[in-house]
């Protein structure tokens, strides 16, 4: 069913675009290599032709938002509140530690640096800029989750998976730990879910089908429908404009306008 046309999801927003702070929108999977962090970046751009959006990567040690932003090299410094977010475009920001370590660097922290990090991550939000803040969680469930969803207990969460049984089993659990924390879980994309041939335009099922439909439905959320492999990601796929159109309209910040 088109995301437009399903009320569950739509219900789920309302009433978002009469509060007085940017919106905060949780991108989880489970399981890492599900294309979730392009999945992040490529609704953060989608949104951000119609809002003003922030993007987070809390992937601490496997951040990739930078790359997929197209970083410069740009480093980030610190403001007077927090840190002061790279520009992608004039309505599309982002922070992720990739700017502040030297490139190929690994990232072995323990948890209260971590935390500290994403304290400041978190303190660099300004209500008066941007209508969505959306945080790239990283795999499994970690201290940067259990910091999200503390220090934004009004935030949604919306799971990326693959098809794959193993992924499944991963963001069934991840969906477990959100719904034990009270946060909106608004529903699942099927990420990578077939892929077309240039030569004949044939769509085949990369793993099993219709897997994340199946786990939408064993975790009472809604369905949002499935992405394929995209040999380009600056071609946004119905599924994700459909989202877009959604988040675009329910998600306007009054201290923006």
């Amino acid at each position: 069913m088109p995301i437009a046309q399903t009320s569950a999801v739509a219900s789920s927003f309302s009433g978002i675009s009469e509060t007085s702070s940017p919106q905060v929108l949780l991108i989880g999977s489970g399981k890492g290599g599900v294309g979730k962090s392009t999945f992040s970046a490529m609704l953060s751009k989608g949104l951000s032709e119609h809002l003003r959006v922030l993007l987070l990567d809390f992937d601490l040690c496997g951040p990739s938002i930078g790359i997929l932003m197209g970083d410069k090299g740009e480093k980030v410094f610190k403001g007077s509140k927090g840190l002061v977010p790279l520009e992608h475009s004039p309505t599309l920001h982002y922070l992720s530690i990739a700017s502040l370590i030297p490139t190929g660097s690994a990232v072995i922290w323990r948890a209260p640096k971590k935390i500290g990090l994403l304290g400041m991550f978190a303190d660099s939000i300004d209500s008066t800029k941007y209508d969505w803040v959306v945080i790239d969680l990283p795999p499994g469930i970690t201290d940067e989750h259990v910091f999200a969803v503390e220090r934004f207990p009004r935030a949604k969460a919306l799971i990326v998976t693959t098809s794959q049984n193993l992924s499944l089993e991963e963001a069934s659990g991840t969906i477990s730990f959100l719904q034990k924390k009270q946060i909106g879980v608004v529903g699942v994309i099927e990420n990578m879910s077939t892929f077309e041939c240039p030569s004949c335009a044939e769509c085949t099922p990369i793993f099993s089908k219709g897997g994340g439909k199946l786990l939408a439905d064993a975790s009472a959320v809604s369905y949002l429908g499935s992405i394929p492999v995209l040999p380009d990601t600056t071609i946004i796929p119905p599924a994700l404009a459909a989202l877009v159109s959604l988040l675009a309209g329910n998600g306007a910040n009054p201290n923006t306008q």
